[in-house]
């Protein structure tokens, strides 16, 4: 997603990652610096909320299969008793 909207910010990115560390922005502009600072964080919001989404999806399934189990063997026992 980051390298579809600007490439550029992609390297520093990888730069940041792999070699450079804190020194892969220093030949941007200032301007360009603080966009790139700007996408990436946002780059990282979006993945994390995608993770949180993921998680809680998993959580609402487990629920959602536990209440069905305890309310099937409900049905199951009234069924016996009856």
């Amino acid at each position: 997603m980051l390298a579809a909207r600007d490439t550029q910010t992609a390297a520093v990115l990888a730069g940041l990652v792999q070699d450079d560390g804190p020194r892969a922005p220093e030949g941007l502009s200032a301007t360009k610096q603080l966009v790139a600072r700007a996408e990436i964080a946002g780059a990282f919001r979006a993945g994390f909320l995608t993770i949180r989404c993921f998680t809680l999806t998993g959580r609402l399934f487990a629920w959602w299969l536990q209440v069905r189990r305890i309310q099937r063997g409900r049905l199951v026992e009234a069924c016996r008793n009856a």
